[in-house]
């Protein structure tokens, strides 16, 4: 699972789940249960690439926001420094593989590995990467729009799977712990006029979470209708039953650890990197 399985930001961060659980059981060929096979099969080196690139819009949007320049060179150099698709993805890896030492393996490669379960996880990748482009975000927020008018039951269905892997619940909880991360490194840097406490800045975060549940919600829609539109309605049952199932829950609960300790280090670096660049500015 990626997109029911990675970070969530409508510019940076999603998830992916896995595939259909009845093929993968019976045609998946014979992995070991090595962690590292699972990310070998949930194609990581990709994700990691594509978290990469948006992460080249982050910088352009926090340049023009805090730094007035946000096409400065050295401002993006930096960023893609703190964002390194390598360095993420081993740390990331890391976790993932201390986090399934003691969970169904044997079951969630056959299921990662099976037909169906490499194609559903193209099928997220695909959808994240055409997400890069604004107009493609905009008209998957549309089909959503259209969707939900015309009571489409695979919108159902697509919630269902959001609703099983807690998909808005998690990517809640990771963005209000990143931008947590982010707005302490800036205050701990003294760029502010007076001191801001990190019970001051949990405050605002807390006002600020039934806006971004919205925002996310919204995103989840609109990219897994995207993304799961070439799969059939068995394909998504399928989905939906290894999601429910324990080898799906280890898997999930597996990658939003590794998601939350890359993101979480990542954003407090982006954090003093940018309070760096505030300071120096303001001489």
């Amino acid at each position: 699972m990626h997109a029911c399985f990675t970070p969530f930001s409508p510019r940076f961060s999603a998830l992916t789940a896995a595939a259909t659980l009845c093929a993968a059981l019976i045609s998946a060929p014979a992995w070991g249960a090595d962690p590292g096979q699972v990310a070998q099969l949930l194609h990581v080196e990709r994700l990691f690439a594509i978290l990469g690139r948006e992460s080249e819009d982050y910088a352009s949007d926090l340049g023009a926001e805090f730094l007035g320049n946000g096409a400065d060179p050295g401002w993006h150099d930096e960023v893609r420094r703190i964002h390194d698709p390598a360095r993420l993805q081993s740390a990331f890896e890391a976790v993932l593989a201390d986090e399934l030492k003691d969970d169904p393996l044997p079951e969630i490669t056959r299921f990662l590995s099976s037909e169906t379960g490499q194609r559903m996880i193209d099928l997220e990748l695909d959808a994240r990467e055409a997400l890069l482009d604004p107009r493609v975000e905009a008209a998957a927020e549309g089909a959503l729009e259209a969707a939900e008018a015309a009571q489409d039951a695979r919108l159902g269905l697509v919630r269902d799977v959001i609703a099983a892997a807690g998909l808005v619940e998690e990517n809640v909880a990771g963005g209000l712990n990143t931008n947590f991360a982010f707005s302490v490194a800036l205050a701990e840097s003294g760029v502010y006029a007076y001191p801001v406490s990190k019970d001051e800045i949990l405050a605002e975060l807390i006002a600020e979470e039934p806006a971004l549940r919205d925002e996310v919600t919204l995103w989840l829609e609109s990219y897994l209708m995207m993304a799961y539109a070439p799969a059939s309605e068995a394909e998504l049952r399928d989905w939906l039953e290894f999601t429910r199932s324990d080898a799906g829950q280890a898997l999930l609960h597996a990658q939003f650890a590794g998601f939350d300790r890359v993101f979480n280090a990542s954003s407090a670096a982006l954090g003093h990197a940018l309070a760096r660049r505030m300071m120096a500015s303001s001489l």
